[in-house]
């Protein structure tokens, strides 16, 4: 029937509540209607499905709006049949917000070196072949982004130094020291 049967102290903390406010209760004579509404629907599909799932909910807390992983399972008496769900959640707000800053912070990355028409810059994958190109490289190497993506950046090396194995020492050197600065002749697509 979705009324609540226990609760433990940190869902009392966390919704500024007590046993005695929640116990006997539902999710809408709890929570406001959206709230309630999202977690009624994600109960219904464990007891339906009759098997432990996993849900991301959103729920006001009295700190704010926090978002969670909630596993919500169903406990079976001894005849094999449903007679109630618990749910774990795990507050995950934190690293919902890291995940969004860090997304943002990649996003004006991009812009900004897609932007840059005076160099080249380019990253490369741990086997060397070419992840990213902006303007600057399509100007200056000649590849277009389309034509150059997932290559190995060896082909813009000499035939000399390729021979020397300059690629794969550059490279080395770039992911043991983090960096590599070196002067030499390259090849552009022409």
């Amino acid at each position: 029937r979705g009324r609540y049967l226990h609760i433990n102290r940190q869902f009392e903390k966390r919704f500024d509540l007590n046993a005695h406010d929640v116990i006997g209760k539902t999710d809408g004579e709890i929570f406001p209607r959206k709230q309630a509404a999202s977690f009624q629907s994600n109960d219904r599909k464990v007891f339906r499905e009759g098997a432990p799932m996993e849900f991301e909910e959103t729920a006001r807390y009295r700190d704010g709006i926090h978002t969670s992983i909630v596993s919500k399972f169903p406990l079976r008496g001894q005849n094999g049949k449903i007679y109630a769900l618990c749910g774990i959640a795990t507050d995950i707000t934190a690293r919902k917000q890291m995940e969004e800053d860090l997304r943002q912070s990649e996003e004006r990355f991009r812009l900004l070196v897609s932007s840059v028409k005076d160099y080249a810059i380019y990253m490369l994958s741990p086997t060397g072949n070419i992840s990213s190109w902006n303007a600057g490289a399509e100007r200056i190497k000649g590849w277009r982004e389309n034509e150059i993506i997932g290559k190995s950046y060896a082909q813009f090396f000499t035939v000399e130094d390729a021979r020397k194995n300059q690629p794969r020492r550059e490279l080395e050197t770039a992911l043991r020291q983090g960096r590599y600065e070196g002067e030499g002749w390259r090849v552009r697509k022409d």
